[in-house]
């Protein structure tokens, strides 16, 4: 990324530092109220789940997975995200269902680590630890950034109405440059995921069944 365009992106970050605080709060609900559900499970839910989980874990040694193939789902499933954001975010009235992308990405992750962890112990912490949250790394300020950016763009598209064609056609360029890094980011991630996480969890999957 060159000098300016890093410059821009700090100065967007710090002109909508309030927007980025209220997309990672909303993240961050997703997370707790996810983890927090695990608890709520009934008795046939958590053996249901457990059950494929068992399944997948069990299964997995033996797995002979393509690498081309899981890193085209990685990418697709990350840009996929970034691209529904980006849309949503031309719309105007797509803020809220922005909002909710975040909350369920959180909310799935929260609950997802929250399983592991309560139902296979230092097996699914090291999971989580290992093959899920490395990822995420990237992903989650991305998305965010993301998030925050079109929510920003649709704002302005509320107040700038009044304003020139040349002004909304930097805006709008603007935003996509902003989508575009994103992007680029989520889909360097997906490689490194679709390589990464099959690898640990086979290797913890295989080393805690010893």
């Amino acid at each position: 990324m060159t000098q300016r365009a890093r410059r821009f992106l700090i100065n967007h970050i710090s002109r909508n530092i309030i927007l980025y605080i209220i997309t990672a709060s909303v993240f961050i609900l997703g997370i707790v109220l996810g983890s927090y559900m695990v608890g709520f499970l009934g008795p046939e839910q958590k053996k249901e789940l457990l059950k494929y989980l068992d399944i997948f874990l069990n299964g997995l040694s033996q797995w002979d997975y393509d690498p081309t193939v899981l890193v085209q789902q990685a990418i697709y499933n990350n840009l996929k995200i970034i691209f529904s954001i980006w849309f949503l975010g031309l719309t105007v009235i797509g803020v809220p269902l922005i909002l909710l992308i975040l909350f369920f990405r959180g909310f799935a992750m929260g609950f997802t680590i929250g399983f592991l962890v309560r139902q296979k112990a230092l097996q699914g912490l090291m999971i989580s630890l290992l093959a899920i949250i490395p990822p995420s790394l990237i992903n989650i300020p991305a998305t965010i950034l993301g998030a925050a950016a079109a929510i920003s763009f649709s704002c302005w598209l509320v107040k700038g109405r009044d304003k020139g064609t040349s002004s909304i056609l930097q805006q709008f360029i603007a935003y996509c440059f902003i989508m575009l890094v994103i992007s680029l980011l989520v889909s360097v991630m997906g490689l490194v995921e679709a390589h990464i996480s099959p690898t640990f969890i086979k290797l913890i999957t295989d080393y805690t069944a010893l």
